[in-house]
């Protein structure tokens, strides 16, 4: 997948499968052809297919043909995760690095992403916003005090991360995915369910499951939902 994705697709906007396994064959000389070419089918299939991650756009295939795609990058959480993996990966526990550091990384946010370098720079500013990180200026400050947030001009700033674990990324990057199968289910319960109660609050469920077999086209009926 590394090769593949971070190397392979750099240079080649569009392939074949043929195209692909010849390249990989003379990298991953251990495999056998069998086992390289199922591996690699398995991962273009995970772009390619609607059991997989299809919906992404990350690639595209018309008849044998596969291109690279017009990824969608709607969910911040998902790029905030990828963002902390490749930030834990190289800088470690650090706090801070300068936005330079981080767009010549290898692999990058923009080729993991599938897009295009100069898109990070925007991406970053809906991290900011959705207090994923912070951008602030390299501008001298006094000691003692934080830098100043960066202004609009600046090209040279420090991204501060925010978050502790990328896992919490990760938990709130599902509960905000459209294309989770269960996503009706979990918006329905808001205001039933709620983890800051001793106890739950039944006093409009009758409500609410009538409302969920809507949702569903009357796919499910009441004894199927309460069990």
């Amino acid at each position: 997948w590394s090769y593949i994705v971070c190397e392979f697709l750099s240079v080649h906007s569009q392939f074949t499968l043929d195209n692909l396994l010849e390249d990989c064959h003379s990298i991953f000389t251990k495999q056998t052809s069998e086992q390289l070419k199922k591996n690699i089918k398995l991962i273009l299939k995970t772009y390619t297919e609607k059991s997989g991650i299809l919906n992404i756009s990350f690639l595209e295939k018309t008849k044998s043909v596969y291109s690279i795609g017009n990824p969608q990058c709607s969910n911040v959480y998902t790029i905030g995760y990828l963002l902390a993996k490749i930030w834990e990966d190289s800088f470690g526990s650090r706090d801070a690095v300068l936005v330079t550091d981080l767009l010549t990384l290898k692999p990058s946010l923009a080729t993991i992403l599938g897009v295009q370098e100069s898109e990070i720079r925007v991406q970053l500013d809906t991290l900011a916003e959705h207090q994923i990180i912070e951008q602030r200026s390299t501008k001298p400050h006094e000691l003692g005090t934080r830098a100043s947030l960066k202004s609009e001009s600046e090209l040279d700033y420090q991204v501060v991360r925010l978050w502790k674990n990328p896992v919490e990324l990760l938990e709130r990057a599902y509960e905000n995915d459209r294309s989770t199968p269960n996503q009706p289910l979990i918006k329905s319960l808001e205001g039933i369910l709620d983890d800051t109660d001793d106890m739950l609050d039944f006093s409009h469920l009758l409500d609410w499951t009538f409302g969920f077999i809507l949702i569903q086209g009357g796919k499910y009926s009441i004894t199927e939902i309460a069990a």
